[in-house]
């Protein structure tokens, strides 16, 4: 842990994706909000929602200086390395239920460590998928709540 530090840089905030409003400030707790390593890495938790039962989560580091587009090519191998989608399938990435798109925006912009982002799979029809098996690589539509 020997450099690990609270950031001192301030981004504006992207209005893309609103800040929590019932954030409250404190002293950064270790992989949490406002928390960085060696000055201008930060941590957010993984979730894999497309993974058999409820999904798991796992923490992902990511550089603040980067773009988002670094941070979802980053997203993207490190999750290809666990699942094997068929060619009709595709991830998309979401952060307080707004889907989080590729653009030339800091990831300091965005994030401030300890929020959770959700892997999701989907089809070309937009159907969101979870996997099913001992691998997870037999893939089926997600149940809704309420049966829909």
């Amino acid at each position: 842990m020997y450099g690990a530090r609270t950031s001192s840089r301030h981004f504006r905030p992207n209005p893309r994706y609103p800040r929590d409003p019932r954030a409250r400030l404190r002293r950064p707790q270790w992989h949490g909000k406002g928390y960085r390593e060696y000055g201008n890495i930060l941590f957010f938790q993984l979730h894999r929602s497309c993974s058999s039962g409820r999904g798991f989560s796992r923490y992902f580091e990511s550089h603040e200086t980067a773009n988002m587009h670094d941070l979802l090519d980053g997203i993207e191998s490190a999750l290809s390395r666990e699942y094997q989608l068929p060619e009709n399938l595709h991830l998309e990435f979401f952060l307080r239920r707004t889907q989080i798109i590729g653009e030339d925006a800091l990831v300091g912009s965005v994030f401030d460590g300890g929020e959770t982002v959700y892997a999701k799979v989907f089809d070309n029809y937009g159907v969101e998928l979870v996997g099913i098996g001992l691998f997870d690589n037999i893939w089926q539509a997600k149940e809704r709540r309420g049966g829909q």
